[in-house]
């Protein structure tokens, strides 16, 4: 544009509960501050069976009065060639709502996937999974995928809110009532869901930061066992509250968070995604796959609008028994999804 200005276009496959959200966010805010001009269209996939369930959709976006052009693509060919960054948020609320683990849906999206990859073709867009169970559903995505070179990631903000409020709820049992969900920051490793292994608790307090063994030094003597406890509860709580009792997360937090990742995959900005990684990172080592990678939850930096993880291998924070924990969860991962491939092969 002559202005200066970089115009992208995002896609969209899927309009359930999320996609409809996210789409009117974008065109309620743009991707984040005041950059509503650089989303140029908002392109939403409607394949001949279900177009005349986008377009009704494409026709509620279109009153929000956004300047930003929403139009329908029924090919995945063309998606693929004008978006910039696709959004995959399939999904079946009824069957989510049946299952206790998100692990239990490995494979139940497989073959729309396959479909949605095969279609796109050797597009050059950024990926954005957010179809459970992620790890799994991208590298499945992957491996399906026409591009070797494919930016694929995983939309994780849940884990990381989940992990705040236990994290929180817990200080405030300790009587830390004064230290609120935004002054604790830490990080995550692992598959999105069941075998996270959290590490590096920072809480901002009095000006300057603690670690939490720091903060609890103390009013605990055993902080590894209370490691397992936090964790637990994490997973605890997102089997419990996945889709019944999270609507104001979802609402509040989880839609703005997936507005600013796919802004960070335009900008360069940092953000927190499931991310391909090989399987030295998790010291891991030999072919395990077909590709030798995984798809982790991690903290990670942008460079050219590429996702890298911000160290080269696992934290020295992390302990003896949560490198275990981790190299078991990812093996069961992997072997989930080898399984239920090998099942729908046969």
């Amino acid at each position: 544009m002559g202005n200066g200005k970089i115009e992208r276009n995002i896609g969209l496959i899927g309009l359930g509960q999320i996609g409809n959200i996210f789409g009117a966010q974008l065109l309620e805010h743009g991707l984040g501050g005041n950059r509503k001009s650089y989303l140029n269209r908002l392109i939403l996939y409607g394949p001949n069976g279900r177009k005349a369930k986008v377009d009704a959709s494409a026709s509620d976006l279109r009153t929000i009065g956004s300047k930003t052009n929403v139009e329908v693509e029924t090919s995945l060919s063309n998606l693929g060639k004008e978006s910039d960054v696709i959004i995959i948020s399939i999904g079946n609320s009824d069957l989510e709502r049946s299952v206790n683990r998100r692990e239990e849906l490995t494979g139940e999206y497989f073959p729309e996937i396959k479909e949605i990859m095969r279609g796109l073709g050797n597009t050059n867009a950024t990926i954005v999974m957010v179809t459970n169970p992620i790890s799994e559903n991208c590298f499945y995505a992957s491996q399906e995928s026409l591009n070797p070179e494919m930016n694929i990631e995983g939309f994780t903000f849940l884990d990381f809110m989940r992990g705040i409020t236990v994290i929180s709820d817990y200080l405030g049992k300790k009587g830390f009532k004064k230290i609120q969900p935004q002054d604790i920051k830490f990080g995550l490793y692992g598959p999105h869901g069941e075998g996270l292994q959290i590490t590096d608790i920072i809480i901002r307090k009095g000006g300057g930061n603690k670690t939490l063994e720091g903060l609890l030094k103390n009013k605990i003597s055993d902080f590894p066992r209370l490691l397992q406890r936090l964790q637990r509860d994490i997973v605890e709580y997102g089997n419990k509250n996945r889709l019944h009792n999270e609507s104001k997360t979802l609402y509040g937090s989880t839609i703005p968070a997936l507005r600013r990742h796919v802004r960070s995959i335009i900008f360069g900005l940092n953000s927190a995604a499931a991310i391909k990684l090989p399987m030295s990172y998790f010291e891991l080592s030999g072919a395990i796959t077909p590709q030798d990678i995984f798809y982790s939850t991690c903290p990670l930096t942008r460079k050219s609008g590429r996702a890298e993880p911000t160290t080269k291998g696992l934290p020295e924070s992390l302990y003896p028994w949560q490198k275990t924990n981790l190299k078991e969860a990812i093996l069961d991962s992997i072997s989930e999804t080898t399984d239920k491939l090998e099942t729908m092969v046969s």
